[in-house]
């Protein structure tokens, strides 16, 4: 009897030294050493600190300064004059970067009509400053594609081409202009701020007149996300 007490207390001690061994094994396997979790989260730090984010779109709002002008008939037959429409008003841009050097912007403007003049082929001579006799308003879409020094943070300066189709409105009967225009800028780009000068103007349009011509200057502010 004394035997086989023993032989079952020899069993069970060996069961369990063995369940014991197995659990500290697959602890081992289970759980990662702490070094390994150090480096796994320094790893994670570092690469948001180097994260950068290009600028892919900007939303402008600016101040557009925007003429129209045709030759002028009622002074002197034989001298050269032209009718200087213009308005001032605000704008509206959205840009989309295609690369670091190719981009395309879509503007609506609004303005009002500030001034008339009336000033020989050079500009400097003023003949008339033409009363405004109704309020006229002129509406402009503009969508151009633009080649760029640099789309990204700092100077840009770029050159594009595209299409304009500008509407002015008043009482005695609403006109209509469209064509292709050309455009050029330079300006300054922060990480989400930018600020830009731009310039534009006809290079076709649909007036009967081959002398008449638009143009326009814009200061524009922009937010880059």
């Amino acid at each position: 009897m004394q035997g086989i007490f023993l032989a079952i207390g020899v069993f069970f001690l060996v069961s369990h030294c063995a369940i014991a061994a197995s659990y500290s094994t697959n602890t081992q396997q289970t759980l990662p050493a702490k070094g390994e979790q150090s480096v796994i989260s320094t790893g994670k730090v570092h690469g948001l600190k180097n994260a950068h984010k290009h600028t892919s779109r900007t939303f402008y709002v600016g101040r557009v300064y925007h003429e129209a002008s045709q030759p002028y008939k009622g002074h002197l037959a034989s001298d050269d004059y032209t009718l200087y429409k213009n308005f001032r008003g605000l704008r509206a841009a959205f840009q989309q970067v295609h690369s670091r050097h190719i981009g395309s912007i879509h503007a609506i403007e609004t303005a009002k009509l500030d001034t008339l003049t009336v000033e020989n082929k050079d500009r400097n001579d003023m003949v008339y400053n033409l009363n405004i006799h109704e309020q006229v308003r002129y509406l402009g879409l503009k969508s151009s594609v633009i080649a760029s020094t640099n789309l990204q943070k700092g100077w840009q300066f770029y050159a594009g081409t595209g299409v304009f189709y500008d509407t002015y409105l008043k009482d005695s009967g609403n006109t209509k202009n469209y064509g292709l225009r050309y455009d050029l800028g330079f300006g300054h780009s922060w990480y989400h701020l930018q600020a830009m000068l731009r310039f534009s103007g006809d290079l076709t349009n649909s007036q009967s007149n081959s002398d008449a011509q638009s143009s326009e200057v814009v200061m524009d502010l922009g937010y880059n996300f």
